[in-house]
């Protein structure tokens, strides 16, 4: 499942394709330009290059559903073979995960934060389901 979604974005990127989602492929010239709004909305400078917008838009999708832990490792590994990647962690903008927060205190209610979770780019809190 983790090569298919590294053949799944290669192939994105190498057609010049931003977004595929559920079989539908649409260019960065058919939909907002998403590194420019996201980016100047946080009071960011510049855009994602195309194959960090398609690692993100992929891991939006992704949070929406959950991932394993091997889809992770291969976020890592893209993250780690693109020519422009997200820095490591700690950077507010790493590809990370899987992770658990601790509780604050031993009296503490568990929250969503002690569920396993991951986090690609500026995208956090990505559910992780094994």
């Amino acid at each position: 499942m983790a090569r298919f979604r590294q053949l799944r974005l290669l192939w994105a990127v190498l057609l010049g394709l931003v977004c595929v989602t559920m079989g539908q492929a649409a260019t960065s010239a058919e939909r907002s330009d998403f590194g420019q709004s996201s980016l100047a909305a946080k009071g960011g400078g510049e855009a994602f290059s195309k194959e960090k917008e398609a690692l993100v838009e992929m891991a939006q999708n992704d949070k929406k559903t959950g991932m394993t832990s091997a889809d992770m490792q291969a976020y890592k590994d893209l993250n780690k073979e693109l020519s422009d990647p997200f820095p490591p962690p700690p950077w507010s903008q790493a590809v990370r995960g899987p992770e658990v927060h601790p509780l604050r205190t031993p009296s503490s209610k568990p929250d969503p934060g002690q569920s396993p979770q991951g986090q690609v780019g500026p995208v956090k809190r990505i559910p992780i389901k094994n």
